[in-house]
């Protein structure tokens, strides 16, 4: 609970909660906080987007890591969204990102991304320049960031690797070090 007057609450930039929205969500929160830019929910529980209601509008930027999510449906709420941390979740579509045109950062490690054709959404966001899919099951497809870049030309960057210095590296098929 916040011990502070409410005319400081709705200044506030940014916040680090705990929450459990099993059964509730946040849409008050969001209406208060007007100011919030940076909105910090890692190790909530958090089973899908909508529970946070749709009142975030000025929310930049989320960690909403180790929380139990699911599904990312519900993003389109989140207009102004530029970078997205939801790594060690249970993500299996990106059905609903196709919407955030200002994402530039989506973390989605240690997810359950296992088919490339979830990455065709994401063909959408022109603004997606630094992606991370390591430790998802599609991560352990040969050639698989290869792939990533191909299917995704706006990048910059594929699990903090630099597309660039991909490009430049000749892999031979037993050599898996130099993909690692």
């Amino acid at each position: 609970m916040l011990k502070m007057p409410l005319e400081e609450i709705k200044r506030l930039t940014k916040i680090h909660l705990q929450v459990d929205l099993s059964n509730s969500h946040l849409t008050h929160v969001g209406q208060i906080m007007e100011s919030l830019i940076h909105l910090n929910l890692n190790d909530s529980i958090i089973p899908e987007i909508w529970n946070l209601g749709t009142s975030f509008w000025n929310i930049q930027v989320l960690w909403i890591a180790r929380s139990e999510l699911k599904e990312l449906s519900g993003f389109c709420a989140l207009d102004n969204l530029k970078e997205l941390y939801c790594s060690y979740n249970e993500i299996y579509s990106l059905n609903g990102l196709m919407y955030l045109d200002k994402l530039e950062v989506l973390d989605l490690e240690a997810n359950w991304i296992s088919k490339f054709d979830e990455l065709n959404t994401l063909k959408f966001v022109s603004s997606l320049k630094h992606i991370n899919l390591d430790l998802n099951p599609i991560s352990y497809e040969w050639n698989y960031r290869k792939r990533v870049m191909r299917m995704l030309e706006q990048l910059e960057t594929i699990d903090d690797y630099h597309i660039k210095a991909l490009e430049s590296q000749k892999v031979k098929p037993c050599d898996i070090s130099a993909v690692l």
